[in-house]
């Protein structure tokens, strides 16, 4: 049918003339499926085309395209409503994000801005520290050599400021002749820090040195400090403290005879050499050797200085400080020290001992090197005749020979270098007696005892330890013929 009002409609039949439809082709098809008209028979005399039969088609198609346009205005209107739904939710979720941004901008303004503040208020504060510590100090540090039995030897150095908040941060001990452990450091806690700090002393030999004291002197906030140094003189007997009364006396000694004239400058010197003695009104005193805990006596009667101690060395070092103070150019004296003539005596008698085995393992290979030559005849010999069981155990000998021989070796090598030890001990002895004399008599009593060594006299090297110079084996010449025998050195 044609109807210039409403769009083109293709009507749908089959064969038979039934209608199953109908299809527009200026609209889409449904989604759902169109409702078919009932199927009617056609009769055959009316045909495909009957007019009242078309009719009634024709008003069940409209009101099926009515039914389909609401369905596509419902959808329509579906769609609509979720498209402003989907509109309202991406603005608001839009609009949320733009806050977010805001408050995140806003915060990291906010922290550059604190930042920037606490920048200032610490540069500020290092500026306050910086001046107070690069502001040097009115007062000058006061070092003081203290002994205590807490701390033992230390150095004390202090000052005095007028103002709390300057301390000492760190110290630097340093002593300039030694060559090993002559740096001492003392840098306590920050919590510990005062106006004064101790530093302990560590001295290895007896000597006078040089101290240099670098400290670092700041306020208590601060980071930057004031170096300052200061030398110190330290006399050559640091290390004594006074002798308490229960304290056992030593058994060695040793006393030489001075000048009656030397009697104010041998105290001069025991006030400047000892710090514990510098208000000592006489020379009769008694201390304790705070290295080793030896005890030490020193007394001046009639013109005869004695020093008592076990330690030879210590009263070696006493004498010859004590003789280059009083410039003495002869200073004999008489020691005895009976641990040090013990040990002595044991040195020796090793000495002489591994002597002994010297020579007789120097025998012994002497005999192994000629049996050796003679089996290696033996061996040649039985070569030349042909004899091969004779040559092989000749061989077989020889072999034994050599390896007693190597092992002679060994024995004799090791016995060397015992002797060897034992010969350094000895000098070592001898340099310890030697230094207890000054002068020529030094020299004479080094001589002398080399000279009883070899020849290989104990006795009189005894002596000369006991008496030096003035020993009965050294007076006249016959203390230069004393060697002559012995190749113990």
């Amino acid at each position: 049918t044609y109807d210039p009002r409403e769009p083109e409609v293709l009507i749908v039949c089959t064969v038979k003339g039934d209608v199953r439809g109908y299809v527009s082709p200026h609209k889409p098809a449904p989604k759902q499926p169109l409702k078919t008209a009932a199927t009617t028979p056609v009769s055959p005399r009316r045909g495909m085309h009957d007019n009242s039969m078309l009719g009634t088609d024709n008003e069940e198609d409209d009101a099926a395209v009515t039914a389909e346009e609401k369905a596509r205005a419902a959808i329509a209107i579906q769609r609509e409503r979720e498209f402003e739904a989907r509109k309202l939710a991406a603005a608001k979720a839009a609009l949320e994000t733009e806050q977010c941004n805001t408050l995140e901008q806003r915060k990291r303004d906010l922290t550059r801005q604190l930042q920037i503040l606490t920048e200032q208020a610490r540069n500020k504060q290092s500026s306050k520290s910086a001046a107070a510590a690069t502001t040097e100090p009115v007062c000058e540090p006061e070092v003081i050599i203290q002994i205590d039995e807490e701390r033992g030897p230390h150095l004390r150095v202090s000052f005095d400021s007028g103002s709390d908040n300057i301390v000492i941060r760190n110290a630097t001990l340093i002593c300039e002749p030694l060559e090993q452990d002559s740096v001492t450091i003392a840098h306590p806690r920050a919590i510990n820090v005062t106006r004064a700090i101790h530093i302990p002393l560590q001295l290895p030999k007896y000597q006078p040195c040089d101290l240099r004291v670098q400290l670092m002197l700041g306020s208590t906030i601060s980071k930057q400090f004031w170096v300052c140094e200061r030398h110190v003189s330290l006399p050559r007997f640091v290390l004594f403290d006074q002798l308490p009364a229960d304290a056992q006396a030593p058994t060695g000694s040793v006393s030489f005879r001075v000048e009656p004239t030397h009697t104010g400058k041998a105290l001069n010197w025991l006030r400047n050499s000892f710090i514990c003695l510098k208000t000592t009104p006489h020379f009769n005193v008694k201390l304790l050797e705070l290295r080793t805990g030896s005890p030490l006596l020193l007394q001046l009667e009639n013109g005869v200085v004695s020093i008592f101690t076990n330690n030879v060395e210590l009263a070696g070092d006493i004498v010859q400080s004590l003789a280059a103070e009083l410039q003495l150019p002869d200073c004999n004296s008489e020691a005895y020290f009976p641990a040090e003539i013990e040990s002595l005596a044991e040195t020796l008698a090793k000495i002489e001992a591994f002597h002994a085995a010297r020579q007789r393992l120097l025998g012994e290979t002497c005999d192994y090197s000629s049996i050796i030559k003679a089996l290696v005849v033996r061996a040649e010999d039985s070569r030349l005749l042909g004899d091969i069981g004779q040559l092989r155990q000749t061989y077989m000998q020889l072999s034994a020979q050599n390896k007693d021989l190597l092992r002679a070796y060994t024995i004799r090598s090791a016995n060397h270098m015992e002797l060897q030890a034992h010969l350094k001990q000895l000098n070592l002895h001898i340099q310890s007696f030697a230094r207890l004399r000054g002068g020529k008599a030094k020299a004479t009593v080094v001589n002398g005892c080399r000279a009883a060594v070899k020849a290989n006299d104990i006795d009189a090297l005894l002596q000369i330890v006991r008496f030096g110079a003035s020993a009965p084996v050294l007076r006249g010449s016959a203390a230069g013929g004393a060697g002559g025998g012995g190749d113990m050195f």
